[in-house]
């Protein structure tokens, strides 16, 4: 018995042993295969090709910085934001600037300062984002016109135009905008130079991947690239065109008389106010009852329609009446004829 039991003991040994063994040799080849995976993917060498062996999962870690720096921001607009080291590197001389201007005139010969603005501005290199002319108001049997003109006038040549413009209309006033846009322009460049960089690194690996998966990750990975660029060139076009093209805002009226410009004080404002009160109340009232007058035929027929409305009213009224009174007397009759009915003695 003890010899059974002590051979039993030592199997017992011997197999602890050998499962000791086989799983660290286990442990070893699991180990041994973690390490060909991360140092067997796109190694580059000396000679620009790939080393052989196995190819695990590619990583672009190292190609994601620019996409990072991507999804922190909003979008890039005139008041896109941009870390201090960007800004502090701007110099004087290449600040990028967008210039807004807005002038407002009068003119008595409406036709013909309308024609010297699109000659000054074809004349300037500049053309018009958008024209409006309507109708403002009367002045006796003349209407006014009023215009309102968007043009967009190379920047180098936007005060040379105002004072155009102000050489044959009578200017009431004038105010220019001037938006500093360096941070968000210099900031577009940096990132489009990056992503410019990134893609040339994945053009490299894409001539010297050898396997599909690769190719088809690679592939995926540059048409997100080139997607990123084409999005920073459209906006850097955009402030590009604002840059070079300011926008000048015109707003012309035509009228009888010029505003003289006076030096204002309590009573002159007062004055003027009272004036200008009156005017815009006669004005008012004219064009109402020229209004009116377009619509007196319509008012007319409201007008009858109303009539007949009233007339048939009365007239349901009137017959209700003569229905209500008829039946009263109907049954006063009746109440008449039964009283005398039982009560034959009374007369």
């Amino acid at each position: 018995m003890r010899r059974d039991a002590q051979k039993k003991e030592d199997h017992m040994a011997i197999f602890k042993k050998t499962a000791s063994v086989l799983l660290a040799v286990i442990m070893l080849a699991a180990l041994a295969s973690c390490g060909a995976k991360g140092a067997g993917n796109f190694v580059r060498t000396d000679s620009n090709s790939y080393e052989k062996g196995s190819y695990p999962t590619f990583s672009f870690d190292a190609l994601e910085a620019p996409a990072a720096q991507e999804n922190n921001d909003a979008s890039y607009g005139d008041k896109g934001a941009l870390s201090a080291d960007v800004s502090a590197t701007v110099p004087d001389s290449t600040r990028k600037m967008v210039y807004t201007s807005s002038i407002r005139a009068e003119t008595k010969e409406f036709d013909e300062a309308i024609a010297k603005i699109k000659t000054e501005l074809a004349g300037v290199g500049g053309y018009i984002g958008s024209s409006e002319i309507s109708t403002s108001g009367y002045s006796g049997e003349r209407a006014r016109r009023y215009a309102q003109l968007t043009l967009r006038i190379p920047a180098q040549n936007l005060t040379a135009f105002s004072d155009a413009v102000a050489s044959f209309c009578n200017v009431t006033n004038q105010s220019m905008n001037a938006q500093d846009v360096s941070d968000t322009y210099y900031d577009l460049e940096a990132r489009l130079n990056s992503y410019k960089v990134t893609e040339e690194r994945l053009l490299n690996m894409l001539k010297d991947a050898k396997q599909l998966e690769y190719l088809l990750q690679i592939e995926e990975k540059l048409t997100d690239v080139r997607y990123n660029i084409e999005r920073l060139e459209a906006s850097i076009r955009s402030l590009d065109n604002r840059i070079t093209y300011s926008t000048l805002s015109i707003y012309l009226n035509e009228v009888i008389e010029y505003t003289e410009p006076q030096q204002e004080n309590f009573w002159t404002r007062f004055g003027n106010s009272i004036k200008s009160g009156w005017q815009d109340f006669a004005e008012g009232m004219g064009d109402f009852a020229i209004d009116l007058s377009y619509a007196f035929p319509w008012l007319l027929l409201i007008a009858a329609i109303v009539v007949v409305i009233v007339i048939l009213i009365k007239i349901g009224k009137s017959r209700r009446k003569a229905k209500r009174e008829k039946k009263a007397a109907e049954q006063a009759a009746k109440a008449a004829k039964a009283y005398k009915e039982a009560h034959p003695e009374t007369k």
